[in-house]
C-alpha cells in the first residue's frame, strides 16, 4: 500500500512555533528577541549557530523531537565542560536510548538570546547523523520562546511567547499539540494527530527528523506487511546504533516519501 501524509504545520500552539513564509509582516523585527539565519543540513534538519559559555559559534540542530538539549563529545571536550556530579539523564532517540551525563554549562546564546544555567547532556557524537553538527537545541530551549521561521529568507526569529499569544492570526491554520511523557524520567514530547488513508495516527512533531517515519505498529494498521518490503536503508540516530528501514513512496512522485 502506498500512502501520503498531508501535514499543514503553520502554527505550533503550545510552544508557539510559527512558519512565516509569505507572512513575515505579521511579526515585526522590532518585537523579536533575536534574529539569526539558519541552514538546512544534508539530513534535512534546521541548523542555527549558538555559543556556549561565550565561545563559538557552534552548529546546533533545532529539534522538537528532543526533550533535552545536547552537546556532542568533541565540542564538550574542547570547551573543557565538566559533568554535574552524580547526575545522569535517560535520553530516548529514534534508534536507541541511553543514560548520559549532565554537563555543567553556565550559559548558551543564540543571536543574543541568552539561556542561563541550561541543561545539556553530553552525547557521544560518533554516528553518521551527527556529522557537521555540534549539538542539539531541544524542547527545553524552544519552549522558552515563540520561534518564527521565515522559509524564503532562511531566518529564525525568537520572540517572547506572550508577544505571539496576544496576536490574531486570521486565516492561519492552527494545529493543537499534546505533550506526552516518554519513559520514567518525566520527559515529554509534542504529539499531533495525522490522517493517513483514513486512519488517524498519533505522531511526534520532530523538527530534527530528516524524513517522515512510521513504525511497524502504525504500518500494520494501514495494512502494510513487513515481509513484503525490502529493508534496504540504514537510519543513523543521534545516539549510538543504526536501524534498518524501508522507504514508502507515494504514487505521485518518487521524491515524495
Amino acid at each position: 500500500m502506498i500512502t501520503r501524509v498531508r501535514l499543514l504545520l503553520n502554527l505550533l500552539a503550545f510552544v508557539a512555533l510559527s512558519a512565516l513564509s509569505g507572512c513575515a509582516s505579521v511579526l515585526e523585527l522590532d518585537d523579536a528577541l533575536a534574529v539569526t539565519p539558519y541552514r538546512i543540513d544534508p539530513n534535512g534538519r534546521i541548523v542555527v549557530e549558538a555559543s556556549i559559555n561565550s565561545r563559538g559559534p557552534y552548529d546546533f540542530v533545532l529539534d522538537t523531537g528532543s526533550s533535552i538539549s545536547a552537546i556532542f563529545g568533541e565540542v564538550s571536550d574542547s570547551l573543557s565542560l565538566g559533568n554535574v556530579p552524580d547526575k545522569k539523564v535517560i535520553v530516548h532517540g529514534a534508534v536507541a536510548s541511553g543514560l548520559f551525563p549532565l554537563l555543567d554549562v553556565a550559559q548558551a546564546e543564540v543571536a543574543g538570546a541568552i539561556w542561563s544555567e541550561p541543561r545539556f547532556v553530553r552525547l557521544p557524537g560518533v554516528t553518521d547523523a551527527n556529522v557537521g553538527i555540534d549539538g542539539i537545541l531541544g524542547l527545553d530551549f524552544l519552549q522558552r520562546f515563540a520561534v518564527g521561521f521565515v522559509a524564503g529568507d532562511r531566518i529564525v526569529r525568537l520572540y517572547r511567547p506572550e508577544t505571539v499569544a496576544r496576536r490574531a492570526y486570521r486565516g492561519w491554520v492552527s494545529i493543537p499539540f499534546k505533550p506526552r511523557k516518554i519513559g520514567e524520567n518525566g520527559a515529554a514530547l509534542l504529539f499531533i494527530h495525522v490522517t493517513i488513508d483514513g486512519y488517524e495516527v498519533p505522531a511526534v512533531f520532530d523538527l530534527g527528523a530528516g524524513l517522515n517515519m512510521i513504525n511497524w505498529a502504525g504500518a500494520g494498521t494501514l495494512g502494510i506487511k513487513k515481509e513484503r518490503l525490502r529493508l534496504d536503508q540504514v537510519l543513523s540516530g543521534a545516539l549510538q546504533g543504526d536501524l534498518r528501514i524501508c522507504l514508502l513512496y507515494t504514487s505521485d512522485a518518487a521524491d515524495d516519501r
